[in-house]
C-alpha cells in the first residue's frame, strides 16, 4: 500500500502536470493579437480549401453542411490538416533547442514534443486507415467522423499549447515557477545556504562547542 508521503509526492507530481498544461495558456491574455493572428494564418487560414469547398456545395445547394462535411471528412481531408498543423508545431520547437543552448521551459518542451511526435504517428495511422478502408473505423454512412474530429481538434489544441509555450521566454521571469531551470538555481542556492548555515553554527542546543 501506498504511504500518506508516496500519494502526497503522487498528488504533487499530478498538480506540477496540470499546472505545466494550465499557465502557458496565460500568454493568451499578455499577447491576445500575436495569439489572434497565430490563429488566423496558421489554423483558420490552413483549411481554407476545405471551407471554400464547404461554401461551394452549399451554395449549390447540391448538398448539406453535413453532407459537405462528410465528403472532405472521407476524403480525409481533416486528417491532412492535423498532420500539416502538427508538424508545424513540432518545427519551431526543434529550433528552439537548436538556436537556445541551454533552452529555457526544457521540460514541458520535451513532454510537448514527445507526445506531438506519438500524435502525429497515429494520425498518420489513422489517415492511411480512413482512405484504404473508410468502413474499418465507421465510414459507412452520413454521419460524423470521431476519430478524425479528435484528431483534428486535438491538432489544434497541440498547435496552440506550442505558440504559447515558446512565448513563454518572452515572460520568463513571471512563468520562473514553471521553468526547470529555475528549479535547479533555486534548490542550488537552497543547498548553499544550508551549508553556509551549517559552518556558521558553533554550538549545539545545549550550548555545547562542537
Amino acid at each position: 500500500m501506498e504511504t500518506q508521503q508516496e500519494k502526497h509526492n503522487n498528488l504533487k507530481k499530478k498538480s506540477r502536470i496540470w499546472y505545466s498544461f494550465k499557465e502557458p495558456w496565460g500568454i493568451i491574455k499578455r499577447k491576445p493579437m500575436s495569439f489572434f493572428l497565430f490563429c488566423l494564418f496558421t489554423v483558420f487560414a490552413g483549411q481554407i480549401g476545405i471551407l471554400i469547398n464547404i461554401i461551394i456545395r452549399v451554395s449549390s445547394e447540391k448538398f448539406s453542411l453535413v453532407e459537405s462535411l462528410y465528403l472532405d471528412s472521407v476524403s480525409g481531408s481533416f486528417y491532412t490538416f492535423s498532420i500539416a498543423l502538427i508538424a508545424s508545431a513540432l518545427g519551431p520547437l526543434f529550433v528552439n533547442f537548436v538556436e537556445k543552448s541551454p533552452t529555457e521551459f526544457r521540460s514541458i518542451k520535451i513532454t510537448t514534443i514527445s507526445i506531438t511526435i506519438f500524435i502525429l504517428f497515429f494520425t498518420g495511422i489513422f489517415y492511411s486507415i480512413s482512405t484504404t478502408n473508410p468502413e474499418s473505423i465507421g465510414i459507412t454512412s452520413f454521419g460524423i467522423d470521431w476519430p478524425q474530429l479528435s484528431f483534428f481538434l486535438l491538432a489544434i489544441v497541440v498547435s496552440l499549447f506550442s505558440f504559447n509555450l515558446l512565448e513563454l521566454e518572452n515572460f520568463k521571469d513571471d512563468y520562473a515557477d514553471i521553468n526547470d531551470d529555475n528549479y535547479a538555481s533555486v534548490e542550488d542556492e537552497l543547498v548553499k545556504t544550508i551549508v553556509q548555515s551549517a559552518t556558521h553554527i558553533k554550538t549545539d542546543k545545549k550550548g555545547n562547542k562542537l
